[in-house]
């Protein structure tokens, strides 16, 4: 939780600087504007890795590998062809979290602009 925290702060942070950078101006908008870019990346990414470790494309790999061997997988046999979802062995509890309460930092301004 507080490896989040850390990182929600960071990333709130590199928002204000992006939007000071950007838009030579802190406002809400421009706030939310690299809010939302900021978590539309790190859902992204968090949720692609997921898919990508539960194994959604390890048919897919397997089968390039197969059909399309390169001097390194000529020499591996069947049964040593790893799966993709083996290789990507990341923790996604910290970009998800916080991109979720990024999400939902962006959600609050938001009301609050439209108001």
């Amino acid at each position: 939780m507080k490896k989040t925290m850390i990182w929600t702060m960071v990333m709130v942070l590199l928002s204000l600087i992006l939007s000071l950078v950007l838009y030579h101006e802190i406002t809400l908008r421009s706030f939310l504007d690299m809010i939302f870019y900021i978590t539309g990346c790190l859902l992204t990414f968090s949720l692609f890795t997921l898919v990508l470790q539960k194994g959604f494309f390890d048919v897919i790999h397997y089968s390039f590998r197969k059909v399309l061997p390169s001097k390194s997988t000529e020499r591996e046999e069947e049964s040593e062809m790893r799966r993709l979802s083996d290789l990507i062995t990341l923790n996604l509890s910290i970009p998800f979290s916080t991109g979720f309460i990024l999400l939902l930092i962006l959600i609050i301004g938001l009301y609050v602009y439209y108001l």
